[in-house]
C-alpha cells in the first residue's frame, strides 16, 4: 500500500509541485492550505507523514504542528521552508514535535531522499 502524505502549505504552487513530485514516486498525497484544513485532514485520514510549511499566512507552522499532533500524536511531521534551516528553527521544530526539516529550495532528488529517510525514521517518543 502506498505511503500517504499530507502537505500543508498556503502556496498553491508549492502544494501542486510537491503533490506531482510525490505522486510520481508512488505516494498518495492530500493537501491543506490552512490550519483548519490540516486539522480536518488529520482528523479524517491516517497519514504516514505530514510536511508542514514553517509559515502559513499569519499562522506559525509550529502552531499547526501542535494542532496536528494533538489529533495524531504518533504522526511523523517534517517542517518545510523556502529558506534554509537555522539552528534556532531546527530547535523550535524539534520542540514542536517535528522529526526533521526539508528546504523547499533543495534539488528534487534531495527532497525525495530526505523524505524517504524521514519515512523510514521512527517517531520520537
Amino acid at each position: 500500500m502506498p505511503k500517504k502524505i499530507l502537505i500543508v502549505d498556503d502556496e498553491v504552487q508549492v502544494r501542486e509541485v510537491f503533490s506531482k513530485l510525490l505522486f510520481k514516486e508512488g505516494f498518495t498525497v492530500e493537501c491543506a492550505g490552512t490550519l483548519e484544513e490540516a486539522v480536518k485532514q488529520v482528523t479524517e485520514n491516517d497519514f504516514d507523514i505530514a510536511l508542514v510549511d514553517i509559515r502559513l499566512g499569519g499562522v506559525s507552522g509550529f502552531e499547526i504542528v501542535k494542532n496536528i499532533l494533538e489529533k495524531r500524536p504518533l504522526l511523523r511531521v517534517v517542517m518545510i521552508s523556502g529558506s534554509g534551516p537555522t539552528d534556532d528553527v531546527i530547535a523550535k521544530s524539534e520542540e514542536a514535535g517535528c522529526i526533521g526539516f526539508i528546504g523547499k529550495n533543495l534539488k528534487i532528488n534531495e527532497i525525495k531522499d530526505n523524505l524517504k529517510f524521514y519515512l523510514d525514521s521512527t517517531k520520537k517518543a
